[in-house]
């Protein structure tokens, strides 16, 4: 063949041949045949959310949003396909979001742990340390000091100009009466001005600390009209 050829040609078919000749017989590449296995747990809508392999086939599976129900945990053994539900302690709406491994120590976590102090609600997260076994071991829960309630002073300043309608002013005082009707009894003090081309105080933290009724404070109010000055208002709020 290399006879036939032209000459540049000719070296090229000989290299290749050489080449080809060289190389030792490859068979294929080694493939398992087994077919891949799904692992499911079916009153679990979020099972599957945070994976973590713990050793050999064994694995963690977080499923931390449940409706009305706290975060779980599962222990899945990959060769059987079993998986079973983790006990944990320490009860939070997100456990499982988030999987780690230290040695021997599994720890999972979620956000969704709340509490309420003074009709505010606070929201911090919650771990738990799981032993070799996946027993709880520990839990690690923020540190925080109790409800101590504070007195808090509230002003609304709002728009009484030729910027609003008379609907949008109305809006504005249903609002402001339902947000001091929600939050009676408790340490809150309420003040009102409202602001055109000037500033016009409604009621002051000592008028609403006297009588706290949003509607008698609120009665006959009017709206200002004229422009609208808002830097000056918020100076004279401050």
């Amino acid at each position: 063949m290399a006879s036939a050829a032209p000459a540049g040609n000719g070296v090229g078919v000989v290299i290749v041949a050489a080449l080809v000749a060289a190389l030792p017989h490859v068979g294929t590449f080694n493939i398992h045949p087994a077919p891949h296995r799904v692992l499911t747990h079916g009153d679990s809508r979020s099972f599957g959310h945070q994976v973590l392999q713990i050793n050999g086939s064994r694995l963690v599976v977080g499923a931390p949003a449940e409706a009305g129900e706290g975060g779980r945990l599962f222990q899945c053994l990959v060769e059987s396909g079993e998986c079973r539900e983790v006990a944990t302690e320490g009860n939070s709406t997100h456990m499982g979001m988030a999987l780690a491994r230290d040695g021997d120590v599994t720890i999972a976590c979620g956000p969704g742990l709340t509490r309420e102090c003074d009709r505010n609600v606070y929201t911090s997260g919650l771990c738990l340390l799981l032993d070799p076994q996946l027993k709880p071991q520990k839990i690690l829960a923020p540190g925080y000091q109790g409800c101590l309630p504070g007195m808090v002073d509230l002003v609304f300043l709002f728009d009484g100009s030729n910027s609003m309608s008379s609907e949008q002013f109305g809006a504005i005082r249903d609002f402001m009466v339902d947000v001091m009707e929600k939050l009676e009894n408790t340490s809150i003090h309420f003040g009102a001005v409202q602001f055109s081309a000037g500033v016009q105080p409604q009621f002051s933290l000592a008028d609403y600390a006297a009588s706290p009724h949003p509607r008698r404070l609120l009665e006959g109010l009017r709206q200002l009209r004229g422009l609208t000055d808002t830097f000056s208002a918020i100076a004279h709020v401050a």
